[in-house]
């Protein structure tokens, strides 16, 4: 497979370094001073204790026109999606799989409504990795955890080889046949942290070791779970 990947953070360069252990040809997107690093340095993951490093990077600072991939991983913050999906769909002319690893539900309802059911897939990230001072990825704790699979729950023969080639490299991506639900897990999970963390001024942490907040986090995640039913 021709795959390509936007966005080499903390979710696209963990990504990106598995990727590079497959036999799959990848290619590399980003900007600005990341490009000209990652050209000149390669790319470097910190995970497990364990350093990984790949050098001689296809990496590129925009999509070519008429380029053909199997397979798009889009890994850019939100305010950035609906720009690189226009150039997406501008440039890249072949029947591609796109995977939009942004938290919420915006860019698969996006996808749906300009490239239809048939053209939407869905993925949810489960890690924390971030770019740290030496422009390396740190991936923090053992959790590294994806999910994909189509909007239609038609089964995707390309899609579920392309979790099995991942799997076989240590890169644990899972083919789900409904993404949707996972990703309102996710989507209702953050909301109520996000709410909580910020009401509280305490870390995640913070909160699973205090019996009551613990108890207010599980009680928001129900009360956002009934509503999400109540509007479908």
């Amino acid at each position: 497979m021709k795959i390509l990947v936007i966005g080499l953070g903390g979710v696209g360069g963990y990504l990106g370094a598995f990727l590079k252990k497959t036999d799959h040809k990848i290619t590399f997107l980003c900007r600005g001073k990341r490009f000209f690093f990652l050209k000149k340095n390669g790319l470097t993951l910190n995970s497990q204790g364990k350093k990984t490093h790949f050098s001689n990077l296809d990496v590129r600072n925009e999509i070519s026109t008429n380029e053909e991939y199997d397979l798009i991983i889009n890994t850019v913050k939100l305010y950035d999606f609906d720009s690189i999906l226009n150039q997406i769909i501008k440039k890249v002319k072949n029947n591609f799989i796109l995977l939009p690893f942004q938290n919420g539900i915006y860019s698969e309802e996006k996808i749906k409504n300009l490239l239809g059911i048939k053209k939407t897939y869905g993925a949810v990230a489960q890690i924390s990795s971030v770019i740290n001072s030496k422009n390396e990825i740190d991936h923090k704790g053992k959790l590294a955890t994806f999910f994909v699979g189509p909007y239609n729950r038609l089964k995707d023969d390309k899609l579920i080889k392309f979790c099995l080639d991942c799997q076989n490299v240590g890169l644990d991506i899972r083919y789900s046949e409904n993404i949707e639900q996972k990703i309102w897990d996710k989507f209702i999970f953050l909301s109520a942290y996000s709410g909580l963390t910020t009401l509280t001024e305490k870390t995640i942490g913070e909160i699973f070791v205090n019996t009551i907040l613990k108890k207010n986090l599980l009680e928001l995640c129900l009360k956002l779970i009934n509503y999400h039913y109540y509007l479908v």
